[in-house]
């Protein structure tokens, strides 16, 4: 055989090859439905950074430019549960920075979802904010120059004096400076509501 007609057949071997795994790892979208992409840039930035797990096409972390609600990511994932669960009002549930969602199902016509949230520190390494009227005392611990005393008293002062409305009101707190709001600024949202309990 002449060398050539070789390369050719090497070349569309490899072409041949190259098309099958990119179509293979190619994702499953539905028309009209939102994409979504690995997070490039901090989730603080803007947008929605959930995770997906279980039963579904792609389970991982994804991040949506916009706001993306629990139906977007069904559709994206498991297509077919749209057709169990028909028009649901929890397709219509807006999902935030740091939800989890988990898809099971254990038969065709059984599945359950479940909505719940990413520990601390792996919101810390997505760069989602953190909302300190939520924190406990061990997920306090988890930020720099926080130990399990001060931990103690963040949470009691909140709970005594109410919800802090910005990040600085943690100043209020004693063992709590200017040096160590500004150390802990950047994992927390700007601003808070104050929340009714």
């Amino acid at each position: 055989m002449n060398e050539r007609p070789k390369r050719l057949v090497l070349w569309l071997l490899a072409l041949t090859v190259f098309l099958l795994l990119a179509y293979h790892d190619r994702p499953v979208s539905c028309p009209g439905e939102q994409s979504a992409f690995l997070p490039e840039k901090s989730a603080g930035q803007g947008g929605v950074t959930i995770r997906i797990e279980g039963d579904c096409i792609k389970p991982g972390i994804y991040h949506f430019k916009n706001e993306v609600s629990l139906g977007t990511v069904i559709n994206m994932t498991v297509p077919f549960l749209r057709s169990i669960f028909g028009d649901s009002s929890a397709f219509n549930r807006k999902l935030s920075s740091g939800d989890v969602v988990m898809i099971q199902v254990s038969e065709i016509e059984h599945a359950e979802i479940i909505r719940d949230g990413v520990p601390i520190a792996e919101k810390m390494l997505l760069g989602i904010p953190l909302d300190p009227n939520v924190l406990t005392a061990d997920e306090w611990e988890n930020l720099p120059r926080i130990g399990p005393s001060l931990a103690k008293r963040i949470v009691a002062d909140r709970q005594y004096n109410g919800d802090f409305l910005a990040v600085r009101d943690l100043e209020r707190v004693p063992g709590i400076g200017a040096a160590t709001v500004k150390q802990l600024e950047g994992y927390f949202v700007q601003e808070t509501n104050r929340r009714n309990h």
